[in-house]
């Protein structure tokens, strides 16, 4: 067989060569059969509905984690930011904080929820309600500033302070 064409890697090159193959070897059935360990469980993650709760849920969980709102309720964005934080709390603090932390486990869910809250925007944006959204601005130390509004069907406004009180107008 011809070795491939050397390849760099890192300013480094190496050329790779395949032989030895062995065609048509009878395979034992259980060299492929699942090992699961007695104490494996299976979890499930659910998707909580796209409404006006999960928001504020998905919201009061991104703050507790980073102290602050997410810049845009972007799908993909959040998904990336939050998965980024877990990987940095668990190099930061390590096994120990996974072990005190009962909510760690509870990130994936944590993460369906700010999934969910992100499609409620969208959703509000799809239904013509105008969502504005202030997060890049607004911290859950101001309180009393207007983290999102979006115009209900009825014409009054619907709002969200820094502090996730939410009221009427």
């Amino acid at each position: 067989m011809k070795p491939e064409k050397a390849m760099p890697i890192s300013g480094m090159r190496f050329e790779i060569s395949y032989d030895r193959f062995e065609w048509d070897i009878p395979l034992d059935a259980q060299t492929f059969a699942p090992v699961i360990p007695d104490d494996y469980s299976h979890g499930m993650l659910e998707f909580p509905p796209a409404d006006e709760a999960t928001l504020i849920e998905g919201l009061r969980f991104f703050a507790e984690l980073t102290g602050s709102y997410p810049d845009e309720l972007d799908v993909e964005q959040v998904s990336r930011d939050v998965n980024r934080l877990s990987i940095e709390i668990l190099a930061n603090h390590g096994t120990k904080f996974a072990q005190d932390l009962e909510s760690f486990e509870a990130l994936p869910q944590k993460l369906m929820t700010m999934i969910s809250a992100c499609r409620y925007f969208r959703k509000l944006v799809r239904n013509g309600n105008r969502p504005e959204y202030f997060g890049s601005i607004v911290t859950p130390e101001d309180g009393r500033e207007i983290l999102m509004r979006w115009r209900l069907e009825d014409g009054r406004i619907r709002v969200i302070h820094g502090d996730l009180r939410c009221e009427t107008r």
